[in-house]
């Protein structure tokens, strides 16, 4: 399985838990490593908070099935990771994780 958008081990360099792929560079980098992947043979892709148009986009150039996280609605799956969804990490909670906390 593939993985594009926020890289959980990398956000030190990536600058924090933020949105990736906001801009046309970052965009089109992730659009090409998610056509990588595909051509790698990878069975699914995972996108993880990348804006819901680019997800879109994503879903209907590659032959892969894709899974959303935060990516909204176009993915051919979701997924809400549950420390995410528990609030077991200090951080803000992400807009997608509805909370009494919010």
């Amino acid at each position: 399985m593939g993985y594009v958008g926020l890289m959980p081990q990398k956000v030190a360099v990536t600058g924090g838990f933020r949105i990736q792929g906001r801009d046309p560079l970052t965009a089109r980098q992730i659009v090409e490593d998610a056509e990588a992947v595909a051509a790698a043979s990878a069975y699914a892709l995972v996108l993880e908070l990348v804006p819901a148009e680019l997800a879109r986009i994503i879903t209907e150039r590659v032959p892969l099935p894709t899974i959303g996280i935060g990516a909204g609605p176009d993915c051919d799956g979701q997924v809400l990771v549950a420390a995410d969804l528990l609030g077991l990490d200090d951080r803000t909670p992400f807009r997608i994780v509805k909370s009494d906390r919010q």
